[in-house]
């Protein structure tokens, strides 16, 4: 399963452009207003949009951001791009082969967003721990100092959280996928339950932070699962990744949160 994980990669074109956009992102939250893009997808050529981005850049000097994800965020370039062109503090927390809700294989599970929102709540990464001390080498040194570097960020000062996660959700191997739910669900069980549950608990642990959701980009299929392109071919339980992409752009309006669609914009 590891193997077939670390085959996933955006390319370096992507990382740029993720990157744009969500430098442009910030800027707009912060400068322009956030209630302009809460509960919409964001599109980087909007008027004035990238103008005041490039003016207006200073003002997001010194503010700390913790960019959630998968592997392409764990071994992507985006969050140091990022950083250097704002000057924020950014945290690269990627966790290869992680979902926002559930996984059946318990180390990854442990490392669900939805799990590490309850270390971080109760600053008990106890589990988190034994994961990495047990894991058999299947996690990187890269997932190593992520884990680590989270352990010692103080979300009472975090200004954004990124949330680029949904592909693993899509396409498990044979550890079985996550179902789209119901969009009011709020369990680990389903994607929709996963990411309500997320957002109430970041806006538990700090109702000021600014969260902004990234949906999965267009992939090829596990090839042990008979391969395929993700838009013409679903997952084992007969789900498109269009659905998970669509849900978390849902939930986006759902919760007056702006989202980025790489899907189709990528």
């Amino acid at each position: 399963m590891n193997n077939v994980k670390r085959k996933f990669r955006v390319s370096n074109k992507v990382q740029w452009m993720l990157s744009v956009i969500l430098f442009v992102a910030f800027v707009a939250i912060v400068i322009i207003g956030n209630n302009k893009f809460q509960g919409r997808t964001f599109e980087p050529t909007e008027p004035n949009v990238v103008v005041k981005a490039d003016e207006q850049k200073d003002n997001l000097k010194n503010k700390v951001m913790v960019a959630f994800g998968d592997s392409v965020t764990e071994f992507g370039k985006y969050p140091d791009i990022v950083s250097n062109n704002t000057k924020m503090k950014v945290y690269n927390i990627g966790f290869g082969g992680t979902r926002i809700a559930h996984h059946t294989d318990d180390y990854y599970d442990r490392f669900s967003l939805t799990r590490l929102l309850d270390a971080i709540e109760t600053g008990d990464f106890g589990d988190q721990e034994n994961a990495v001390a047990s894991d058999n080498n299947s996690f990187s040194p890269k997932f190593k100092l992520h884990f680590k570097n989270l352990k010692n960020i103080d979300f009472t000062k975090v200004d954004f959280i990124s949330i680029f996660l949904g592909t693993n959700d899509y396409m498990g191997t044979r550890d079985g996928i996550v179902p789209v739910g119901d969009i009011e669900d709020t369990t680990r069980e389903t994607f929709n339950g996963g990411i309500n549950y997320a957002v109430n608990k970041i806006r538990e642990i700090n109702p000021d932070i600014e969260i902004i959701f990234i949906t999965p980009t267009w992939r090829m299929n596990n090839e042990i699962l008979g391969g395929g392109s993700s838009s013409e071919k679903p997952n084992s339980e007969g789900y498109f990744l269009t659905e998970y992409v669509d849900a978390l752009i849902e939930q986006g309006k759902k919760h007056d949160i702006p989202t980025l669609d790489l899907y189709r914009n990528s």
